[in-house]
C-alpha cells in the first residue's frame, strides 16, 4: 500500500525513472567500452608516417635466403717498387639490417715496373673473415681477420725469405652508397692491431674500395598503389565500425 502511494508521487516517479536511465547508459556505454576502444587503436595505426610502414615490409630476418646474400670484392693499391693490387672478391648474408657478415678470398696482383710484367712468383693470397654493423645511414662498423701466404723473413738463414701464413686483425669504419638500383659503392678504412714485419702491407692502416651486389626484391610502383588500396580499404571498413557503435 505503501509503495503503491509512492509511485503515485509525481517527484517520486521522476526520479525513480532517471536512476533506471542512468542506470542503463552506464551498462549500455561499460559494454561498448571494449570496442570502441579496439576500433581507436586500429584507426590510430593506420595513421601511417612511412612507405615501411604503410606496405608492411617484412624485416630482414624475414627475407628469403636469396634476398639476404650479398656479393662484391674489395681493392686495394699499392705503390712501392712495382705496382700491387690486392682483389678480395666476397659473398656476404645480411642477419639482420644492420648486421652483415662476410667471406672473402684475396689475390695480390704484383705488376714489375722494370720488366713491364706480372711477377707471378710474389703472389699473396689467402681467406679473410669479416662482419660490418651499420649504426648510420650508409656509415658501419667494421672488424676482420685475415690468413694470407706470403714471404717471410728467414729465421735460420739470414738475407733469405720463405712462405708462411700470415694472421692479422683489423678494425675501422667504412661507408656504403647507392651506384644503382642493386649496386652499391663501399669504402673503408681499416686498422691493423697485428702489423709487424711479417705483415705482407705496407703500413697499418689501409683504404679499400669495392662494391657489392645485393638480391633484395625493391619497392615498386605497383607496391605502393597496392599498399594504399589497402590501407584506405582498412580506414573506411573501421569509420563505419565505429559510426555503428555510436
Amino acid at each position: 500500500m505503501e509503495k503503491a502511494q509512492q509511485y503515485s508521487d509525481p517527484t517520486f516517479v521522476k526520479q525513480r525513472i532517471t536512476e533506471k536511465s542512468k542506470y542503463i547508459a552506464n551498462a549500455k556505454l561499460k559494454a561498448y567500452q571494449v570496442k570502441v576502444a579496439e576500433a581507436q587503436e586500429k584507426l590510430s595505426q593506420l595513421k601511417i608516417d612511412s612507405s615501411k610502414a604503410l606496405l608492411d615490409i617484412p624485416k630482414a630476418e624475414e627475407w628469403p635466403i636469396r634476398e639476404r646474400l650479398i656479393a662484391g670484392a674489395n681493392l686495394e693499391l699499392f705503390r712501392s717498387e712495382g705496382t700491387q693490387l690486392d682483389v678480395a672478391p666476397y659473398i656476404g648474408f645480411q642477419l639482420t639490417e644492420r648486421l652483415h657478415v662476410y667471406a672473402s678470398y684475396l689475390y695480390r696482383i704484383d705488376f714489375n715496373k722494370d720488366k713491364q710484367q706480372l711477377n707471378v712468383d710474389n703472389t699473396v693470397y689467402g681467406a679473410r673473415l669479416a662482419a660490418t654493423y651499420r649504426f648510420f645511414k650508409g656509415f658501419y662498423l667494421r672488424t676482420s681477420g685475415e690468413q694470407l701466404r706470403t714471404f717471410v723473413p728467414n729465421s735460420a738463414v739470414p738475407g733469405e725469405q720463405q712462405r708462411d701464413w700470415v694472421r692479422s686483425f683489423y678494425a675501422g669504419v667504412g661507408n656504403r652508397y647507392n651506384i644503382s638500383r642493386h649496386m652499391k659503392g663501399t669504402v673503408q678504412v681499416m686498422y691493423n692491431f697485428s702489423y709487424n714485419r711479417d705483415t705482407p702491407f705496407p703500413n697499418r692502416y689501409n683504404i679499400r674500395l669495392g662494391f657489392e651486389i645485393d638480391f633484395k626484391k625493391r619497392i615498386t610502383k605497383k607496391d605502393v598503389i597496392k599498399g594504399l588500396r589497402k590501407a584506405q580499404k582498412k580506414k573506411r571498413m573501421l569509420e563505419s565500425i565505429k559510426k555503428n557503435i555510436k
